[in-house]
């Protein structure tokens, strides 16, 4: 019978941290959440199946995730 062995977690490499734009389109002092900033990433992850002890197979796994742009709406006084 074969058996298979992972790593708990993935491996992470490569992070790509996730900002706010911040504009000024609504009415002075309201804030408006359009977009939340994410945290982007390359993932990758390794399984490696055994039998009696053997390596039949050994495999990676890869992923990427871009990071994502926030973007808060803040109203701003107008300029005099």
């Amino acid at each position: 019978m074969a058996s298979s062995s992972w790593e708990p977690r993935p491996d992470a490499g490569l992070v790509s941290r996730g900002a706010d734009i911040l504009a000024t389109s609504l009415p002075a002092g309201v804030r408006q959440r359009v977009a939340v900033p994410t945290d982007g990433m390359d993932i990758w992850r390794t399984v490696t199946v055994y039998q009696n002890g053997k390596v039949l197979n050994r495999h990676t796994d890869e992923s990427h995730y871009p990071g994502i742009t926030g973007m808060m709406l803040i109203g701003k006084a107008a300029a005099n």
